[in-house]
């Protein structure tokens, strides 16, 4: 192999990822000088970024000596491939591993794209700051410099696993399926940000049943200009379906994440279905208005947590099959709604309630408190507040705990 090797940059196709990686890059190529410094070896510098295919053609094609690519944050392959692809010099993908920049996975889609046409090249990569520290990979360095290629073992990697009889039967009837129909994917600028390796392409697909149609990414724009805002609105909806199992009856749901969750409640309600199930719902086929909801609603809620509470609505309202009972509503008048229209009313402000409970021998403990005393935890006393008799709510997400009543609470629970 020759002595002398020249270094190149490829880059992104956009200007200010290569701007912002300028430092990084230099400073893993000086480190590489050194590298092969050490191990006897001449370099030189392809000058700039390569930001475009025809750049690779220009600057790479006429080069013969042992060509590395400094792999320090995203590129696109072409800007590599397209200069070394038909030619058989040595070609290395080098790395600085930083678990900052996407270095290590631009090498990895660059490779990838080299396999997927065929061209030989190496790939090396460290995570010290000082390279030559390194033996491992000074030694795989040294490997490319005298044979031009490194080799890793590959014993961890399987291309045969054992498949259940039920398993590949079903994968056959998968196949059959494609074969007796084919499917028809949508390619969308199949060879974005470079990735050319994700293109099958035709010649390939068809031999699996599948056929393409290939749109450009900017189809997506024009085509969205002429589409209703609630079709697209209802097309990216989370929607989770569950069915509740209640008596001898099944109740199918589904709950629609809100774009704003989980700092608000989804929404439950039946699914496909335009009876009214339930006293606690917003008309035939609306929603179940359950524990919680706007008003004591808290991100610590899970979606699986509503599902839950659906069930205890739905199993409190039909005990057994064929009867019907009352389950209480979690909207309750405070004493100052009960009182609005009256004459004389006194109003409670939290600075009085705070005031009333220290003159009565009383402390008021914060949510953290009471979750420290319960040895409960916050997420559990929040769910709670309008079942724990001892809580007292100053305003919208705002509670306090007696400590007295907590303490008779906790004697009751112990007796």
């Amino acid at each position: 192999m020759s002595s002398r090797v020249a270094l190149f940059w490829p880059g992104d196709a956009r200007a200010k990822p290569n701007e912002l990686a300028l430092p990084n890059v230099e400073e893993a190529t000086v480190q590489l000088e050194r590298a092969f410094a050490r191990l006897g070896r001449t370099t030189y510098r392809v000058p700039g970024f390569l930001t475009k295919p025809h750049e690779a053609i220009e600057r790479l094609g006429p080069i013969d000596d042992p060509l590395v690519g400094v792999c320090v944050h995203w590129l696109y392959g072409p800007h590599t491939t397209e200069g070394v692809v038909g030619k058989d010099n040595p070609l290395l993908l080098a790395s600085n591993f930083s678990g900052q920049w996407p270095g290590l996975v631009g090498l990895l889609n660059t490779g990838a794209c080299l396999e997927s046409l065929g061209r030989r090249f190496s790939r090396v990569w460290t995570d010290r700051g000082t390279f030559t520290d390194d033996e491992a990979f000074m030694a795989r360095l040294d490997d490319w410099c005298r044979t031009g290629r490194i080799a890793y073992a590959e014993d961890d990697i399987a291309y045969h696993a054992p498949v259940s009889p039920d398993a590949a039967a079903r994968a056959r009837r998968v196949a059959k399926s494609f074969r007796d129909r084919r499917a028809l994917m949508l390619m969308l600028g199949d060879t974005s940000m470079g990735m050319i390796n994700g293109y099958f392409g035709p010649r390939l697909l068809g031999r699996y049943g599948f056929a393409e149609h290939k749109i450009d990414q900017a189809w997506i724009i024009d085509r969205g200009r002429r589409i209703e805002k609630k079709r697209i609105d209802d097309a990216l909806r989370l929607i989770w379906d569950a069915d509740i199992s209640v008596a001898s009856r099944v109740f199918p749901v589904s709950m629609r994440y809100p774009d704003h969750f989980p700092h608000s409640p989804p929404l439950v309600l039946p699914r496909g279905e335009t009876e009214r199930w339930s006293s606690h719902q917003y008309g035939a086929g609306g929603e179940l208005c359950l524990e919680f909801g706007s008003d004591n609603w808290h991100p610590d809620i899970t979606g699986a947590d509503m599902i839950l509470s659906a069930h205890r609505l739905l199993q409190g309202e039909n005990p057994v099959t064929g009867a019907r009972a009352a389950v209480a509503s979690r909207h309750k008048t405070t004493v100052g709604q009960d009182l609005r229209g009256t004459r004389r009313r006194l109003m409670a402000t939290p600075a009085t309630i705070v005031e009333t409970a220290t003159e009565t021998d009383d402390r008021l403990l914060t949510v953290h408190e009471c979750a420290g005393r319960l040895r409960k935890s916050t997420k559990w006393v929040y769910r709670r507040t309008r079942t724990l008799p001892f809580a007292i709510c100053l305003g919208p997400r705002s509670w306090v705990f007696s400590q007295k009543g907590l303490e008779k609470w906790l004697a009751k629970q112990r007796a």
